[in-house]
């Protein structure tokens, strides 16, 4: 696609006058002689040589798609008969449907990613385990670290969030005032409040290295 794009370049500032110039073509060039020329970008940044590693990320901001569309449709609107230029348009189409790269049809299959909002690591395992065994379709959770139960409810909005560990007053009288909490989530370290879940009739069923899960005694 970057050979077609440069040709098409050529194209569009032969046949697309002044302005296709001053729009693609000369700016083209002042780019190819400096941040695009592998000759002079080392030199530039002889100090700094971990950024001539980053070199050809900069290709990803070349317009190459509206260069190329610039330049079939100042070739296509040289010819006065308009099916002549349809002709091309649609043949220039399909070839970049059926040769361009990636292909059209890579597309069809793409998966959005399963983590979209970049969730804790942790968080996302603990919410996964818990919507994986729950029997309620919107279980309510309470979580000991307020920002995972902030996190969560824009994670997964089918998790109810209790403030049993993260409202004031939930420990402050030396107990817990439960509401039906389906899965209670507490730091490794947190001895005083296991002991109070298991006086209250919970008990651990999972665990990740920082965290663990209490259920009720069913």
């Amino acid at each position: 696609m970057m050979y077609a794009g440069a040709v098409l370049l050529i194209l569009a500032a032969v046949f697309g006058g002044r302005k296709m110039r001053c729009a693609f073509f000369w700016p083209f060039i002042l780019l190819a002689l400096t941040v695009f020329n592998p000759y002079v970008f080392p030199i530039l940044f002889i100090e700094q040589q971990g950024l001539v590693a980053q070199y050809y990320s900069f290709l990803w901001a070349v317009p190459v798609l509206l260069a190329a569309s610039a330049g079939v449709l100042a070739v296509a609107f040289r010819f006065k008969k308009r099916w002549i230029s349809a002709a091309i348009i649609i043949a220039s189409a399909a070839a970049a449907i059926f040769f361009g790269t990636p292909e059209v049809s890579s597309y069809v299959d793409i998966m959005l990613p399963v983590n979209a909002m970049k969730a804790d690591a942790e968080l996302v395992t603990l919410c996964g385990y818990i919507m994986d065994h729950s029997l309620s379709e919107s279980p309510l959770v309470a979580f000991e670290r307020a920002d995972f139960a902030e996190e969560a409810m824009a994670y997964d909005a089918a998790i109810r969030i209790s403030g049993l560990l993260t409202e004031e007053g939930g420990e402050g009288d030396g107990g817990l005032h439960f509401q039906g909490e389906d899965y209670v989530v507490i730091g490794m370290g947190s001895k005083e409040t296991e002991e109070l879940l298991k006086e209250a009739g919970y008990h651990s069923i999972a665990h990740t290295p920082d965290s663990r899960i209490f259920v009720p005694e069913s």
